[in-house]
């Protein structure tokens, strides 16, 4: 009689396999012992910028066969019964808790995405004027000074070699 598999005490292949497995299964199993679901999040962070792509994925750990899933946004239900849930374009609206859950799974883990406004500078026409216009007349006055000194050098230079004279020595 064939026995299962189990991992033998010892070998380092089997203890690092025994872990991985828990991790893997440690968010989906609850300690009463039923699946739950698993929300992740694509990109993995949680702060995003307005107007970016976010996918939101519910991943259940049960027997196959289709499975209603149902999402909630800061507690309240949304018309979603796929596993991920797509925003295609992040507004300040969408921030917030989001869960998921199936009609035979608790709810799953919170993800607390949180939406903020573009951080990049105005490109007004008053913010170009504050800073581009002082930034052009110093880099100005610096390419003048600039050219002033490589001609004054030069000229010394210049007029250094005509009144040096080299004795010649017989």
């Amino acid at each position: 009689m064939r026995r299962p598999w189990a991992p033998q005490p010892g070998t380092a292949t089997s203890s690092v396999l025994l872990w991985v497995a828990l991790l893997c299964l440690a968010p989906a199993i609850r300690s009463d012992g039923r699946p739950r679901a698993v929300l992740t999040l694509e990109p993995p962070w949680f702060n995003v910028l307005q107007g970016d792509k976010v996918t939101l994925n519910c991943k259940v750990f049960q027997t196959p066969g289709h499975h209603s899933i149902k999402w909630l946004h800061n507690g309240s239900a949304l018309p979603i019964h796929q596993n991920s849930y797509t925003i295609p374009a992040v507004n300040m609206e969408n921030s917030g808790e989001y869960q998921c859950r199936t009609e035979h799974t608790p709810l799953s883990n919170s993800v607390k995405l949180q939406v903020s406004s573009d951080p990049r500078p105005s490109t007004s026409s008053s913010f170009k004027f504050r800073y581009y216009v002082p930034f052009y007349i110093v880099m100005g006055l610096l390419f003048a000074v600039d050219t002033g000194l490589y001609f004054t050098l030069k000229r010394e230079v210049n007029s250094s070699k005509k009144n040096t004279k080299c004795p010649v020595s017989g």
